[in-house]
């Protein structure tokens, strides 16, 4: 089953990311011009993503709302529960899991 059907934009904004399983995200506006990217992430129970570990120029900080989810870098893998939180180099492969129960909501801030 399909987290949100057919995996297009809902009334709240969210949006699939691509090459994601059951991931959807929207950008959490600011009001400054030059602001860091901020995004409210929801993940179904199994979805995640990158498909394939992925690197980038800029690092992430997660910040899980609810659920939990198990970030994997670079074939480690780190559980992180609710109200936590954890920092990722963008340079160095990862991916993003919920290995949890529930549907896990998670802001990401990239740096």
């Amino acid at each position: 089953m399909s987290f949100l059907p057919d995996f297009k934009e809902n009334k709240q904004g969210f949006k699939p990311i691509p090459n994601h399983k059951d991931f959807m995200a929207k950008t959490i506006p600011s009001p400054l011009e030059a602001s860091t990217d901020v995004l409210l992430a929801e993940i179904a129970v199994g979805g995640g993503g990158p498909i394939e570990e992925a690197t980038h120029e800029h690092d992430h900080i997660f910040i899980v709302l609810v659920g939990q989810i198990t970030v994997d870098i670079a074939g480690a893998k780190y559980i992180v529960e609710e109200e936590h939180s954890i920092y990722i180099e963008g340079q160095i492969p990862h991916s993003i899991w919920n290995t949890g129960d529930k549907t896990a909501r998670v802001i990401g801030v990239n740096i």
